[in-house]
């Protein structure tokens, strides 16, 4: 089954296979498990294998951000009443705080990872920075390290923190409440959102793009490092076959349990077209029971109504004077604006796996039901129905599935 934006074909895009014993999304990857030999000289450099370094810097990377998303899922169940969530929850919050900072710095010793594993194909250091290889290699990280270095350094050497704004939203009759976060920088007399981060418009950012950010800036990283090792010649056979990734389908999955939203932020699937791929196995595991998300999306209604909304800093016994935080534009607007992106970028339709016997979807997914989806009005039947199997343009689906992708059942019985 696929998940992927299918109106926008001039936007990058970006397959990701999460089922766990699917294919990698990272190039990197593949071409490190199919190195020949004689390429790198880590043994010479009494360094770890190239392969190694990339297969623990993507567990530890992947490891802290499924824990987060864990975190971010958890305080999202707590509650949708903010004065509830500051009440009794405050422990949480703060945990969910030390895993996004946890998976900012993994992220950031990403990069510095595929520098390492870089340097195992020369001899000396002298060889490694006059590369023309190299230099191509930091050009292309560069854009996708930027936005996490400027995270990590904040936090490393500003004495920045990760602080989370949250507001209370209803939506179609369904209270939530959304969370954004911020990096908080002392500047000018007092402590502010960082100006390095958060100028302009961009004051919030919904704490899954920034998730999602981190998948997509993973995978680009994986895709520069894919194209250094070829440049290099270090590459044998078909590395194009794909190498399961099971640390990162488990990270993935865990992500698309959270609602998708933004705030201030272009969200980053405004950005790049996303494919997701995934077994009908793995469709049940999407399913957080959260509104927002994959398996509950959001609706098209346009009755949305902002509650109570709240920032908050840590005082640290000395400053006095701390800057507010709040979305740039009114709060109902901006809101409205990013629910509307996520409606119309966020949650592209599933292309379904459709079958012409039952037999064949019923050996797809042996335990989900089996429905007639008519295919121009996205709309199922159940067996003994009378338009089951009956529609001019329809197809076996299973029901699941078809949830997922938008469709709904009859609501006549028939």
């Amino acid at each position: 089954m696929t998940l992927g934006d299918v109106r926008d074909k001039s936007k990058p895009e970006v397959r990701i296979d999460i089922d766990t014993n699917g294919t990698t999304c990272l190039a990197a990857l593949s071409a490190l498990t199919n190195l020949r030999p004689e390429a790198s000289f880590h043994e010479v450099l009494d360094s770890r294998h190239p392969l190694g370094i990339y297969n623990v810097s993507v567990s530890r990377l992947s490891d802290k951000m499924r824990k987060c998303c864990g975190k971010v899922e958890s305080y999202c169940k707590a509650s949708a009443s903010l004065a509830e969530l500051q009440r009794h929850h405050a422990a949480l919050r703060r945990e969910v705080i030390d895993y996004l900072e946890l998976s900012v710095y993994a992220a950031a010793e990403h990069v510095d990872d595929a520098k390492a594993i870089a340097s195992c194909f020369f001899k000396t250091e002298n060889q490694f920075t006059k590369s023309p290889a190299v230099r191509l290699l930091k050009t292309d990280l560069k854009t996708a390290r930027d936005k996490i270095s400027s995270f990590a350094n904040l936090i490393k050497h500003r004495q920045s923190r990760i602080r989370i704004f949250s507001v209370e939203f209803t939506h179609d009759s369904v209270p939530l409440c959304l969370h954004a976060l911020f990096a908080e920088e002392f500047s000018q007399g007092a402590v502010r959102p960082s100006p390095l981060l958060h100028s302009g418009s961009q004051r919030l950012i919904s704490i899954t793009g920034f998730l999602w950010d981190l998948v997509l800036f993973i995978i680009a990283s994986s895709a520069a490092l894919s194209r250094f090792l070829h440049t290099m010649s270090a590459v044998q056979g078909n590395a194009s076959e794909g190498v399961p990734s099971q640390e990162m389908a488990e990270a993935i999955i865990a992500l698309a349990r959270l609602p998708l939203y933004s705030f201030d932020e272009i969200h980053p699937f405004a950005k790049t077209r996303v494919v997701v791929s995934c077994a009908g196995a793995v469709v049940p595991r999407l399913d957080s029971g959260l509104y927002g998300t994959f398996a509950h999306r959001w609706t098209k209604s346009t009755d949305g109504r902002v509650g109570r909304f709240a920032g908050e800093y840590e005082g640290d016994g000395v400053t006095k004077t701390f800057q507010i935080v709040v979305p740039d534009m009114h709060p109902v607007r901006r809101l409205l604006v990013g629910l509307l992106l996520g409606i119309a970028l966020a949650f592209p339709a599933f292309a379904l796996e459709k079958f012409t016997s039952e037999a064949q979807a019923h050996q797809h997914c042996p335990t989900d039901i089996v429905v007639w989806l008519n295919l121009p009005t996205k709309i199922w039947h159940y067996k003994g129905e009378r338009w089951y199997a009956r529609t001019k343009n329809g197809a076996f689906v299973c029901q699941k599935e078809a949830a997922a992708s938008g469709a709904r059942g009859t609501r006549n019985g028939q």
